[in-house]
């Protein structure tokens, strides 16, 4: 007896090990798995239409999948591009309009009676704007030398998705076979799972793509007619940055793109440049605080979703700082399953006690 618990528990050990193993081996491209697993979800309704046209699983799942690296890969590197050009732009442009406004004898007076203060070793515009374009532009840098490296995440990706798209239903239905919970149970948590990403996918991501392309044009409308009186301001040569950090603030749960339009347009005015400031605020306002965040975003969202705004919150912010990037959808997934597994626990002990 005791040598059969033995054998049952050295088995237990091993097989321990192995997954820890399996884990070492997996650890550099967790990021890259979990991403593709994302895709697929997002993209598998147009692998189901296709395969339905086609009949042929193969082909369906080769197509999807160079479709999704292209649509990755080719705008990322033609705005890693544009980014790397404006940055500098930008930064050329405000540093020489910084100068204009130090040269002003009122600014002058107060930026000799400040610059003692604690506040302006944090709040100095000089520094400010130096160390923001100094971030952006060594963050475009290091990610363009990082991209030939990144040529064996490109290849696991590739094969990712096409093994997703093609056996992802029968990689489902043995999940569901070796699991020792309850039928309804799995199909709760796959259910909690679905309706967090589609939370987090098409409420925040989409969401914040689009406030990203609303900045870039108004930006570039503003510029164009506002501030260059029909010629190509700064505003209008550098949309495309602005529309890109849009994205990224946009990704931000309550404050959003207002971290980039609210500072700009008070800048804009700062300087003199009064009616393009107002127009900066307003726009960015009423597109996209107003429309995007109060009124689009719960329309995307829908009733599906049924998730508290605080798992989302929380689980964005929390994910970002522990997992980078992609935690924006690991962080409400881990938070939305762990709440999940933690009511089943529960209404199971009240209903055996």
């Amino acid at each position: 007896m005791v040598q059969e618990s033995l054998k049952k528990y050295a088995f237990v050990a091993v097989i321990a090990i192995f997954i820890y193993l399996c884990f070492l081996v997996l650890r550099p491209f967790l990021t890259t798995i979990f991403l593709g697993m994302v895709l697929v979800y997002i993209f598998y309704p147009l692998y189901r239409w296709l395969n339905n046209k086609l009949k042929r699983k193969n082909v369906s799942a080769l197509i999807l999948t160079v479709f999704l690296i292209l649509l990755v890969t080719v705008p990322t590197i033609v705005l890693l591009h544009l980014m790397g050009q404006q940055a500098r732009f930008v930064y050329t442009t405000l540093h020489d309009k910084l100068k204009d406004v130090n040269s002003n004898p009122y600014f002058t007076s107060y930026k000799e009676k400040a610059s003692s203060s604690l506040i302006w070793k944090y709040l100095n515009p000089d520094a400010l704007l130096r160390q923001a374009t100094s971030s952006v532009t060594g963050y475009i840098h290091s990610t363009v030398f990082l991209l030939p490296g990144k040529l064996i995440d490109v290849v696991i990706m590739l094969f990712l998705l096409f093994f997703l798209f093609r056996d992802g239903d029968q990689l489902l239905l043995y999940v569901r076979s070796i699991s020792t919970m309850k039928k309804d149970h799995h199909q709760q948590i796959l259910t909690k799972i679905s309706d967090i990403l589609h939370a987090v996918v098409f409420g925040t991501v989409v969401v914040s793509l689009i406030e990203g392309i609303i900045i870039a044009a108004g930006f570039a409308f503003i510029g164009y007619f506002v501030e260059g009186g029909g010629s190509c301001g700064f505003l209008c040569s550098t949309s495309t940055f602005f529309g890109v950090i849009a994205v990224i603030f946009g990704i931000l749960p309550v404050i959003g793109s207002s971290l980039l339009y609210l500072p700009l347009g008070l800048y804009e005015i700062s300087i003199g440049e009064v009616g393009v400031g107002i127009a900066i605020i307003i726009y960015g306002f009423l597109l996209v605080s107003v429309l995007m965040e109060t009124i689009v975003k719960p329309i995307v969202i829908g009733e599906r979703a049924k998730v508290h705004p605080l798992v989302i919150v929380i689980g964005v912010f929390g994910g970002l700082k522990m997992f980078g990037l992609i935690g924006i959808f690991l962080g409400p997934v881990i938070l939305a399953v762990g709440v999940t597994l933690l009511n089943i626990y529960l209404k199971r002990d009240s209903h055996e006690i």
